[in-house]
């Protein structure tokens, strides 16, 4: 993370220098003082409008070009950053662990803004410095801050799964693109969060080996081997809690054939986020009478117990809506990521899968990825709950644009009254 963070700082500097370059040349509308701003009114507006400017334009920057435009992340390299996704891997050197073009593109705006913002050049200087520090804050686990803050808490989510959150220091923007996943309406995503980055509790076994997995490829890619060996040796204490962990699972593995639905529910959910659990509970084992393999249309009837069972990358499957998908071969193109949907395999998904407000395209997709459709007795009706993840309205791309405009037009007519 330093080595990479090392490389990234020469290009990031230039922000603050393209600051005062467009300050010297005369062409920022920034102010130097409450005076030349116009009085008070017209600097603390300013100050306002520069700021959603920040959130809009960084906002744009992290979805669009870094997270969903094919060419935007290959130039941007913004996975670079998003190989630390686990708790024991963010802090605040992952911070700031970004390819330069990466951290550059998000930072540049602070720049920009002040070419179609009159601010206080004090307040542009101010936000260039909190900017570096709030970069390092969102990577720890310090502590979660108050609505409408996008705090570490949300930011973890951003990481872990590699989607939502994608705002600068407010939910706004988040929650006019329906991108948005409040970290209080999930447990897991909360109170254990912070809680596992801490130490406090352990993570799961899965984890502790997937993170392993994951810091291995990045130390080898990069050639740091000195730091593995050293990183290998301050983590036999972690390794021990992983064959502890491991032991404890293989223990609990040994137990009847068919369980109450309660019971084995909670097997489901033990080690896995509580964004699923509530969903889950329809795919969970239930001892129910035989039912034939198939419907009188010819579908193909899978029991919980059988989709329990596919949970590798190479058989992975998902049940969504009481129909059952292989989505193996989906894994590597799903935009948010491959762990989101590997964290559910053998589970139910309906849940999670409307929380992110999939388009009618991304329905479409699952059709050919479908292996058949869950026992009649074993399906449980499971309503989607927009207020349970992803917030905001489906109009916000239409809505924001005028939004803007009529900001900056109101700024506009306000200024002129002012200044005659």
């Amino acid at each position: 993370m330093i080595e990479v963070s090392h490389a990234a700082f020469p290009l990031y500097v230039t922000v603050p220098v393209l600051t005062d370059l467009f300050t010297s040349k005369g062409w920022a509308m920034a102010c130097e003082d409450v005076e030349s701003c116009g009085g008070w009114a017209r600097t603390i507006l300013g100050c306002v409008a520069y700021f959603f400017f920040l959130e809009l334009i960084i906002f744009i920057d992290h979805y669009y070009l870094l997270h969903k435009w094919d060419l935007g992340k290959r130039i941007g390299q913004h996975a670079q950053h998003h190989v630390y996704k686990y708790a024991n891997q963010l802090n605040a050197f992952s911070g700031y662990s970004f390819a330069p073009q990466d951290g550059w593109s998000q930072g540049i705006a602070l720049a920009v803004g002040t070419l179609v913002v009159p601010v206080p050049i004090a307040f542009v200087y101010s936000m260039e410095i909190l900017t570096g520090l709030w970069t390092l804050y969102i990577h720890t686990d310090i502590t979660p801050l108050p609505w409408p803050m996008m705090g570490c808490d949300y930011h973890y989510i951003h990481h872990r799964y590699n989607w939502y959150n994608f705002g600068f220091m407010t939910i706004t923007m988040d929650v006019l693109f329906n991108t948005v996943k409040h970290p209080k309406n999930k447990p897991w995503n909360k109170g254990s969060a912070l809680l596992l980055a801490r130490g406090d509790i352990s993570m799961s076994n899965s984890e502790l080996q997937r993170a392993a997995k994951l810091t291995d490829a990045i130390l080898s890619q990069r050639g740091a081997g000195d730091a593995l060996s050293l990183m290998r040796a301050e983590d036999v204490g972690d390794q021990h809690e992983a064959r502890l962990a491991a032991l404890k699972e293989a223990q609990q593995d040994v137990k009847p054939a068919v369980q109450p639905a309660a019971q084995q529910s909670e097997d489901f959910s033990a080690e896995e986020p509580a964004a699923v659990t509530g969903a889950a509970r329809s795919c969970a084992a239930t001892a129910t009478e035989s039912e034939p393999a198939t419907g009188s249309m010819g579908r193909y009837f899978i029991s919980k117990a059988q989709l329990a069972e596919h949970t590798a990358r190479e058989d992975a499957w998902i049940c969504i809506h009481d129909t059952v998908y292989n989505i193996s071969s989906y894994l590597d193109k799903h935009p948010g990521g491959s762990d989101v949907l590997l964290d559910l395999a053998g589970k139910d998904g309906t849940e999670a899968f409307e929380d992110v407000g999939h388009s009618n395209a991304a329905r479409k997709a699952l059709l050919s990825l479908k292996m058949g459709e869950l026992k009649t007795s074993e399906r449980v009706a499971v309503k989607a709950d927009s207020s349970d993840g992803i917030g905001g309205f489906a109009g916000a791309p239409v809505v924001l644009p005028v939004m803007v405009v009529s900001i900056a037009a109101g700024y506009y007519y306000y200024a002129h009254m002012l200044m005659s």
